[in-house]
């Protein structure tokens, strides 16, 4: 008799998991199209309230039980147990995680049979007015992995044809971090991904480093003749001091052999050391020990090349799970991790939950509704990428070695490996796999959409520079002046790749289209006046550059910076020449401007363009981007995007037009054209940007604008 009788119930022993993990081998596993077939896609096993019934006496049964409790919401669980409307019943499908490397021959809405799949549980409900179809209402994404039994270890030897059996399933992890498993991610992605190694610019940089052998700082001249192999480490500082950090004073006493105890410095930093041992590796760049920290020189000496020492590092760490300094990594010193949950054996392996890290704030919602797009992003949820200090890192370092709460994420420019499912497959033995859009985005840019080390050009620049903006505007810093330097980095690795300039945050080829940038309604100015008001630098919270590019919108003014020449006389010298303007007003000189303004500029910082200007009567703010246009007599409404900095400052403020909406062959000519705006604020003669709007050409017409030369900072 089969010992899962005793175990599990009758519905339960009907579960074959041999399609999913034997799949090559498995008759009934795929059919046209690359997706399981539909047995394996929705699997029902009764009503929710039978499902409990069962738990005393199925063992799977009693697993999900636990699943859902450990998920739901208790009176929504209870509610849904005992509904008298009709009955709640549970079921189980599959939806995939990962996926192999495209090949040309499959489209990707057709998943070759490489792709890796994870089980959901499903809710859904059938009322009792005689309807027989039954509705889903929520799901619990991901949540068991198959494998087969016996469970393979953390480690996956063998053969070949071993080695495919267990390939993309689910495999046993350590409670603690196994060096094994590093340095396999670690050489596999040396020897095989040939795109995993910088092969842009390497200027020759000086560079402090933590000796792990001889507990000490070390400084080195490295260049592209002369490297050394470091890892970095990118973690929240906190808001607790960090127990040792290099200044003046101790730089010396620190750079002699045996300085440093690892007790003696911050857990995080004393983990790291760990980790880079357990790679093999020697040395570790980490802030906190490689910079003078009270040394203003060589804060500006180091912060602007960050970009390079993360780009050029061998492998950077990333503390995802960490709050501060002293929070460790899990799995490496004492910070044990919890234990896989495995199932009783069914028809063809066993299931493993999946992890789910529980202690990571704002994870909401656990329980997921259907018509919700996909589950929050625990990654995302994390304190460690809400920092802006940790974007650039996360973006620039061509390997990262994620520490969550539960398991470790290996994320390179070619593949995506995790700890508790075998996807390390060798050039030999198959193709390399990556995350898919249902779990953790570990780089920014899924798939690597804007590769660091590809030469790029023209719009992909912009449209590169505008979603790296956008992402980090989204994220938080403690100190206004770090605004700038947390990003530095990326602008100095992005002017080297591809040539371009960028002038206080914005792209200088299309300078007039970056101007046009627009922010949320909870933006605010930032106090101080660091950085001009024309600059999304200047403002609080997520700011998102205009998509329409040179093909979709005339540029409409041409903007000239205030600098100093050799004899430290003012002139103004043009940012760009991206306007086709020909009405000859386009050469503004430091004579047009009134000599109490000139006596207020700064090098760098204002800028000085002909404008055509106007007064509208704002009668309501518009935030969504599809608003259509609402004209009536005597008003002109901008159409979205109007978020005034003043505390509900609406009636009539005044406008500059920056671009008009171009037409080509395929527009709709009966459709008016827009205008694209900002609306100012003046003092002392000197405008300030509050707002960038959208208006109807001809309404623009009608308030009879007027052309002005105007000063912006």
């Amino acid at each position: 008799m089969d010992a899962r009788a005793n175990t599990l119930c009758s519905r339960c022993r009907e579960i074959d998991l041999s399609p999913v993990i034997f799949r090559e081998d498995h008759p009934d596993c795929w059919y046209a199209g690359g997706y399981l077939k539909e047995f394996y896609s929705d699997f029902t096993l009764g009503s929710l309230d039978s499902l409990f019934d069962k738990a005393s006496t199925c063992d799977f049964c009693k697993m999900l039980c636990e699943t859902l409790e450990e998920f739901m919401d208790a009176d929504d669980l209870i509610q849904k147990r005992h509904d008298r409307s009709g009955v709640y019943f549970c079921g189980l499908s599959w939806s995939e995680h990962a996926r192999a490397s495209i090949r040309a021959d499959v489209s990707y809405f057709q998943p070759p049979v490489e792709a890796m799949f994870r089980m959901d549980i499903d809710i859904g409900y059938q009322g009792n007015l005689g309807a027989t179809r039954r509705t889903a209402t929520a799901e619990l994404r991901n949540m068991f992995q198959p494998a087969p039994w016996p469970v393979p270890q953390l480690k996956a030897d063998g053969e070949p044809s071993q080695f495919w059996k267990t390939l993309r399933n689910g495999r046993l992890r350590s409670p603690i971090c196994e060096p094994d498993i590093l340095r396999t991610w670690l050489s596999k992605c040396e020897s095989s991904h040939s795109m995993c190694w910088w092969t842009g610019p390497k200027p020759s940089l000086r560079l402090r480093l933590f000796d792990i052998r001889f507990r000490c700082v070390r400084q080195f001249q490295i260049s592209s003749d002369n490297t050394v192999r470091y890892v970095a480490l990118s973690y929240v500082w906190g808001s607790q001091a960090q127990r040792l950090t290099l200044s003046r004073a101790n730089h010396k006493v620190l750079s002699k052999k045996g300085a440093i105890n690892l007790d003696d410095i911050s857990r995080t930093i004393s983990d790291a050391a760990i980790v880079v041992d357990m790679l093999g590796e020697r040395y570790l760049w980490v802030d906190a020990l490689c910079i003078l920290q009270d040394d203003q020189d060589d804060l500006a000496e180091q912060i602007p090349v960050m970009g390079q020492i993360y780009v050029r590092s061998l492998v950077t760490i990333m503390a995802a799970a960490s709050i501060d300094s002293n929070s460790g990594l899990p799995g490496v010193s004492t910070q044990a991790r919890s234990a896989q949950r495995i199932s009783k054996p069914l028809n063809g392996g066993v299931l493993l939950r999946t992890c789910r890290p529980k202690d990571i704030p704002n994870l909401e919602p656990k329980w997921e509704d259907v018509s919700s797009s996909k589950q929050k992003d625990y990654l995302k949820s994390s304190k460690w990428d809400t920092r802006g200090w940790t974007f650039q890192e996360k973006v620039l370092s061509r390997r990262c070695l994620y520490f969550m709460q539960e398991q470790l994420y290996w994320e390179c420019q070619r593949a995506s490996w995790c700890e508790e499912t075998c996807l390390e497959a060798s050039p030999e033995t198959g193709p390399e796999y990556r995350f898919s859009w249902e779990v953790p985005s570990l780089n920014f840019f899924s798939d690597r959409e804007f590769p660091i080390g590809k030469k790029m050009a023209g719009e992909d620049v912009i449209w590169a520079f505008s979603r790296l903006i956008e992402e980090y505007t989204s994220r938080t810093l403690t100190r206004k002046q770090d605004t700038y330097r947390a990003f530095s980095g990326l602008v100095h690795i992005l002017e080297d790749l591809t040539g371009a300039k960028i002038f206080q945050g914005l792209h200088v080829s299309e300078f007039s289209r970056s101007l046009c940038w627009y922010n949320g309604e909870s933006s605010s100015l930032r106090s101080g006046n660091e950085f001009p008001t024309w600059s999304w630098l200047a403002w609080t919270g997520r700011s998102t550059l205009t998509s329409s590019g040179p093909q979709n919108h005339i540029p409409l003014i041409v903007c000239y910076r205030v600098c100093f020449n050799e004899f430290g006389e003012q002139e103004l010298v043009p940012i760009s020449h991206d306007s086709r303007r020909k009405d000859g007003l386009d050469t503004p000189s430091m004579r047009d401007l009134a000599i109490n303004v000139r006596s207020k500029l700064r090098d760098d910082f204002h800028i000085v363009f002909w404008a055509e200007v106007a007064l509208l009567d704002v009668h309501g703010v518009r935030y969504d981007a599809d608003a259509e246009l609402e004209p009536s007599k005597n008003e002109y409404r901008p159409i979205y995007n109007v978020y005034p900095s003043g505390h509900g400052r609406i009636g009539v403020q005044e406008f500059i037009r920056i671009r008009i909406e171009a037409y080509d062959e395929f527009a709709d000519r009966n459709h008016p054209r827009k205008v694209e705006l900002l609306m100012i604020s003046w003092k002392d003669g000197i405008a300030r940007r509050e707002a960038e709007a959208f208006f109807d050409v001809h309404e623009w017409t009608e308030a009879k604008p007027q052309q002005k030369l105007i000063v912006m900072g």
